[in-house]
C-alpha cells in the first residue's frame, strides 16, 4: 500500500493504492487451492467552508479489481472476478436554528457500480451487474441534557443477471436473464439523556431495508467455498426490519461500563437455509436420471452435496451486550497501589443474541452463542503485559446444523513502547489459544457441510496455538 496527501489551509487531496496477493488452500476440497489478487485505488478530497452555510464538503472515489482463481490439483479451474467503483459526496452544514434548538448534520449521495463474472466448471451463478445509488441525511439536535439524532436514507438498486446454463445444454439448470429493481428506504431516531455527568441513557429506533445481493438472487450451483449446493431466488423482495435498542453508559476517570439491549424484528429476513435435500452437481435430488450414483446422506464422497437455498422468513433477533473496564490499582485505582506506579486494569465483556424463525418457531442457524471474556493487564513504564480468556457456550442449534461444544480460549501479550527519532514504536508478542484447544465456530456453514469422511468431525476448527511477533511504528 502506498498513499500521499497534499494539504492547504482549507482542505486536502489524497491518493492511495493497495495491492494484495495471497495463495491458500481450502477446507472444502483438499485438492483445491486459491490464488487471490486484489487492487484498490482511492481518491479523497475535502474543502472546508466551500460555500456560505456549509462547514465542509468531501468527495471520495475508489476503484476495486478483485480476482481469485481456483486451481484443482494445480490446474486452472474456475476464475471469479469482481470489479467495482464507488463515489461518495457529503457535506456538513452549519448549525440551523429551530424552535427546539440548533440542528447540525450531514447530507450526502453515494453511488456504486459492480460487475461479477465466473468462468469455469465451478461457476455457481451467472455474470451480474449491480448498480446502486442512495441519498441520505443525518441530523443531530444537541440539548443541555443530551440530544436527539435523526437519519434518513433512500436507495435505488438494480441487479442485472445474464442467462445461466453451466452444463451448456439447457436441459438441467438453465435460467433466463433477469433484471431486479429495489427501492429500500431506511429511517432512524435516537435520543441521549444524561442522568448525571457520569451516567447517560440512550435509545435508538429504526426501520431498515436492504436489497438482496446478486448471489441471493441468482446462485444456482455447487459453491466450493461453502461445500454446498446454493440456490438463490429472483422472487426475493427487499429485506425489512424494525429495530430497537436501549442502553446505559457510565464513566468516571479510567473506569467505564455499558449495558445495551436490542430487539430487531424482520418481516422479510433473507438467509441461507438447508432444504434437507442431498443433490448431485446438477442440482438433481438423489441424483436420479444422471450419470452419478444416487446420493444418500451416507454417500457424501460421490459428488453429492447438501442443498441450501436463500429464502425469506419472519425473524426476530434479540439480545444484550455488556462491557466494563476498571482500574484496579494505580492512578485513580479502586485499591491501594501495587508495585509503586504500576497500573492494573481489568476488562470484562459479554454478549448474547437469540435469533428465531417466527414462521417455523425454531432457531435460525449459525448464530453466535453466548460469549464472555476477561482480561487483566499490568502497565509499568514502557512495558505492558496482559492475560485473558474468551469463553463461548454451546450454540442454540438451527435446522440441520451440526452441534458444536462450548470452549475457552486463553491468550496473552507482551508490549514494549519506545521512541525512535521522536516517533512511537511498539514491539509486541501475542499468543492466542495458548492451550491449543480444539474448537469449532458455530457461525460457519462449513462446520456443517465440510466433515472428515473417516471421523465425521468438521474440518474447519479455529486456529490452534499461535504466536505473533511484530513491530508497529507511528510517524
Amino acid at each position: 500500500a502506498l498513499g500521499g496527501s497534499v494539504f492547504w489551509d482549507k482542505g486536502y487531496l489524497g491518493l492511495s493504492g493497495t495491492h494484495y496477493n495471497s495463495t491458500y488452500g481450502t477446507v472444502a476440497e483438499d485438492t483445491v487451492t486459491i490464488g487471490m489478487q486484489s487492487d484498490r485505488y482511492a481518491l479523497e478530497t475535502e474543502v472546508r467552508h466551500p460555500l456560505r452555510g456549509w462547514e465542509n464538503m468531501r468527495v471520495q472515489f475508489s476503484n476495486t479489481d478483485y480476482q481469485h482463481t481456483e486451481y484443482e490439483s494445480g490446474e486452472v479451474g474456475t476464475v471469479f472476478s469482481q470489479e467495482g467503483q464507488e463515489l461518495r459526496w457529503s457535506a456538513k452544514h452549519q448549525a440551523v436554528a429551530s424552535p427546539w434548538g440548533q440542528w447540525q448534520g450531514v447530507v450526502g449521495w453515494q453511488g456504486e457500480d459492480s460487475r461479477f463474472a465466473a468462468n469455469g466448471d465451478e461457476a455457481f451463478m451467472p455474470s451480474t451487474k449491480t448498480r446502486q445509488s442512495a441519498i441520505y441525511l443525518v441530523e443531530e439536535l444537541k440539548k443541555p441534557w443530551g440530544g436527539f439524532s435523526f437519519g434518513l436514507r433512500s436507495e435505488a438498486v438494480k441487479v442485472n443477471g445474464n442467462a445461466f446454463d453451466p452444463e451448456g445444454d439447457g436441459s438441467t439448470r438453465y435460467s433466463a436473464a433477469t433484471s431486479n429493481t429495489f427501492s429500500p428506504i431506511s429511517s432512524s431516531l435516537g435520543v441521549l439523556y444524561k442522568l448525571s455527568s457520569d451516567v447517560s441513557l440512550k435509545a435508538h429506533w429504526a426501520r431498515t431495508a436492504r436489497a438482496p445481493k446478486d448471489y441471493e438472487l441468482r446462485a444456482d450451483g455447487v459453491h466450493v467455498a461453502t461445500s454446498a449446493y446454493e440456490q438463490g431466488s429472483v422472487a426475493l423482495q427487499t429485506e425489512k426490519a424494525r429495530q430497537m435498542d436501549i442502553g446505559m453508559e457510565w464513566g468516571q476517570g479510567p473506569h467505564t461500563a455499558s449495558l445495551n439491549y436490542f430487539d430487531n424484528r424482520f418481516s422479510n429476513y433473507i438467509g441461507l437455509n438447508a432444504t434437507g435435500d442431498v443433490v448431485n452437481g446438477d442440482g438433481v435430488v438423489g441424483g436420479a436420471g444422471t450419470d452419478t450414483v444416487a446420493c444418500t446422506s451416507a454417500d457424501a464422497d460421490n459428488d453429492c452435496w447438501d442443498k441450501y437455498a436463500f429464502s425469506a422468513v419472519r425473524a426476530q433477533f434479540k439480545g444484550w451486550e455488556a462491557m466494563a473496564q476498571l482500574r484496579l490499582s494505580g492512578s485513580s485505582g479502586l485499591f491501594p497501589a501495587i508495585n509503586g506506579l504500576a497500573l492494573w486494569d481489568l476488562t470484562l465483556r459479554a454478549d448474547s443474541v437469540r435469533a428465531s424463525n417466527l414462521d417455523m418457531g425454531e432457531a435460525l442457524p449459525r448464530i453466535a452463542p453466548l460469549r464472555w471474556g476477561a482480561a487483566l493487564s499490568r502497565q509499568s513504564g514502557p512495558w505492558r503485559v496482559a492475560v485473558g480468556l474468551d469463553k463461548v457456550q454451546a450454540p442454540r442449534l438451527g435446522p440441520s446444523q451440526v452441534a458444536t461444544a462450548g470452549y475457552t480460549l486463553w491468550n496473552a501479550q507482551l508490549i514494549y513502547r519506545q521512541k525512535v527519532r521522536a516517533n512511537d514504536a511498539i514491539w509486541y508478542v501475542k499468543g492466542e489459544n495458548l492451550t491449543d484447544k480444539l474448537a469449532y465456530p458455530a457461525t460457519s456453514v462449513l462446520t456443517t457441510t465440510a466433515a472428515d469422511a473417516s471421523t465425521g468431525r468438521p474440518k474447519v476448527p479455529l486456529p490452534g496455538r499461535n504466536i505473533r511477533l511484530g513491530l508497529q511504528v507511528y510517524f
